[in-house]
């Protein structure tokens, strides 16, 4: 039985994505759980333990993301979150509510520039494949924004010069 505290989880892909995977707590009750967790994690370190801070929001509160390239037997394309307990499969994230917009516009923008690129996600076990991760950041406090495109270091999958100017 649902707890009568359980809220309705905001995210479409809360159930399969794992990156906001307490969405269904309230924030306070989140808070108080890992305070326990980490109570109990280290017990000798009760009384040295400084007060727990919590975000001003519970949503749009993350400032960098790391998503995976990946692809399908079919060739199906994948930018998003790894799922959680699925050994290396990804799910496409089209909005995100822990991130602000500017995560699900680019990460959008990005996946476009995949799809007319021709270029393949790489593939580790056997070092094929040019696109690894796509790493962005925004500074709450700023607005400054960074993405950092991870690629193979194996020299047959070279990005050209192309791909790098679009």
């Amino acid at each position: 039985t649902s707890s009568p505290q359980r809220l309705a989880p905001r995210c479409p892909h809360y159930t399969i994505c794992g990156g906001c995977r307490y969405q269904h707590i309230p924030y306070s009750m989140q808070s108080d759980n890992k305070v326990s967790f980490i109570k109990d994690l280290f017990p000798e370190h009760h009384p040295v333990m400084r007060p727990f801070i919590c975000c001003d929001s519970s949503w749009h509160y993350r400032n960098k993301m790391d998503f995976t390239f990946s692809n399908d037997k079919k060739g199906t394309l994948f930018l998003g979150l790894m799922m959680p307990n699925y050994r290396g499969k990804v799910v496409n994230i089209i909005s995100c509510s822990i991130v602000d917009s500017w995560f699900t516009s680019t990460l959008e923008y990005a996946r476009e520039w995949w799809l007319e690129s021709g270029l393949q996600a790489y593939r580790h076990h056997c070092d094929k494949g040019s696109l690894r991760s796509l790493t962005l950041r925004r500074s709450h406090t700023t607005g400054d924004t960074m993405a950092i495109l991870t690629v193979s270091g194996n020299p047959e999958y070279a990005l050209t010069q192309k791909h790098l100017d679009s």
